[in-house]
C-alpha cells in the first residue's frame, strides 16, 4: 500500500484510527481520507488514542464516521453517493475465537460490500496475519481448507487479486492495530500481507449463429429450440482436434463405415459436394468461389442414374436456406441450387422424392 496517496480513500475497521493518523501524513489532499470504525462513539473514544486521533483527522479535513459495518456498506448514510479509488481493511476478524467459516463469510460479505463505491478503477487492499490467506505468498502457507481463501472470497463479487506485498507495521508510524479476539490486543502483524483486489473483466460466453435446432421426425424437418443446458456445447468440432477423445473415435467409426459401406470421409471443409462425375455444374460454381468436391463411389456400390446431377448443401447451412432463397421449404422437396455466388440471384429447382 506504499502508493496510496492520492486519490478518495475509505479506511474500514480501524479501531482507535491509528493506521487513518499515519495514512493522512502521507496523502496529497488530506479531506480526500473517510476513516470510519465499527464501534459506536462512545464506545470507541474509550479505546487508547482514540480520542486524540479522531481530533488530528478532523483537524487535518478527514472525515471520521462511527459505527461502520464494512460488510453492509449500504446501510450506512453517510457514504450515498460515494465512489473511492482505494478501500482498506487492516486485519478483519469476526471477533472472539470463531470458525474459519465465519471470517471466510466475512470476507465473502465485504467484497460484495465494495462494489457499489469503487471507481472503475479502483483498488480494494486487504491485510491478513501470516497464513490466513492462503495464497503461495503465505510463507509456510496453509492447507485449503485451514485458511480464509481471501482469493475465492473476493473471486465471488467479481474481483482478482492484482498483487501480495509484505505489511509492515512499523512503516506506519504508531499504528495499532487492535481488536485481537475482540479485546484491546494488538494482532500478531509478523509475516502479514496486504493482498490487493481489482475488478475483473467479465467472460463473454460463445453464442451461436443458429437458435434452432433442425430434426427429422416422421418424415419432416422440425425445428426444436437450442438447449439451453447444452448450447454452449454446440458446434464445438471436437471431431477436428487432433488428439482429442472424440476425433479418435470419429476416425475409427469413420474407417469402419469407409470398409462396410462404401463411403468416403471427408476430411477438408467444403461448402457443396456433387453427386455425379458430371462437373459442368461443378466449374460453374467454382467461378463464384465455391470449394466443390465430387463423391466417388466404388464400383461394386455404384447404382445406375437417370443422369442427372444432384448437388447438396452442407447440412450445418440448411438452417439459412429460407434466408439465402427468400422461400419457405417444402417437407418432401429436394432443393437443387444452380447459381454461383458471382453470377445472377440463385435460382432453385424443386424435385419430389
Amino acid at each position: 500500500m506504499e502508493g496510496v496517496y492520492e486519490g478518495k480513500t475509505l479506511v474500514l475497521g480501524d479501531g482507535n484510527f491509528s493506521f487513518s493518523v499515519a495514512l493522512v501524513q502521507r496523502m496529497a489532499r488530506p479531506a480526500d481520507l473517510t476513516a470510519t470504525t465499527l464501534g459506536g462513539e462512545e464506545e470507541t473514544l474509550k479505546l487508547f488514542d482514540a480520542g486524540k486521533n479522531t481530533q488530528l483527522l478532523q483537524g487535518k479535513g478527514a472525515i471520521v464516521m462511527f459505527g461502520m459495518d464494512a460488510t453492509a456498506l449500504t446501510s450506512h448514510l453517510g457514504l450515498d453517493g460515494q465512489i473511492f479509488d482505494h478501500i482498506i481493511f487492516n486485519f478483519p476478524h469476526v471477533g472472539r475465537k470463531a470458525p474459519i467459516k465465519h471470517n471466510r463469510k466475512l470476507l465473502r460479505k465485504f467484497f460484495a460490500s465494495c462494489l457499489e463505491y469503487m471507481s472503475a478503477d479502483g483498488r480494494v487492499y486487504v491485510t491478513l496475519c501470516q497464513g490466513q490467506g492462503g495464497t503461495p505468498a503465505d510463507q509456510p502457507q496453509r492447507a485449503w481448507h485451514n485458511c480464509w481463501q481471501v482469493v475465492a472470497m473476493a473471486a465471488e463479487a467479481g474481483l482478482i487479486m492484482r498483487d501480495v506485498t509484505p505489511f509492515c507495521a512499523e512503516d506506519w508510524g504508531l499504528y495499532r492495530p487492535s481488536g485481537y479476539r475482540s479485546r484491546d490486543k494488538v494482532f500478531h502483524t509478523e509475516g502479514a500481507l496486504t493482498h490487493t483486489f481489482v475488478l475483473g473483466c467479465p467472460l463473454q460466453l460463445m453464442t451461436h449463429t443458429a437458435p434452432k435446432l433442425v430434426a427429422r421426425v416422421n418424415g419432416q424437418d422440425r425445428c426444436f429450440a437450442k438447449p439451453a443446458g447444452i448450447g454452449h456445447k454446440i458446434g464445438r468440432n471436437l471431431h477436428q482436434l487432433k488428439d482429442h477423445p472424440v476425433a479418435m473415435v470419429t476416425k475409427q467409426l469413420c474407417g469402419l463405415l469407409e470398409d462396410t459401406l462404401g463411403v468416403h470421409h471427408l476430411l477438408e471443409d467444403h461448402s457443396v459436394v456433387c453427386g455425379s462425375l458430371d462437373l459442368q455444374m461443378a466449374g460453374a460454381l467454382t467461378e463464384g468461389g465455391a470449394k466443390v468436391r465430387p463423391i466417388l463411389m466404388k464400383e461394386e456400390d455404384a447404382e445406375e442414374t437417370d443422369g442427372d446431377t444432384c448437388w447438396y448443401l452442407r447440412p450445418s447451412l440448411t438452417t439459412h436456406l429460407p434466408v439465402i432463397l427468400q422461400e419457405t421449404l417444402q417437407p418432401g422437396m429436394v432443393y437443387i441450387l444452380t447459381a454461383s455466388r458471382s453470377g445472377p440471384p440463385p435460382q432453385t429447382h424443386r424435385r419430389h422424392y
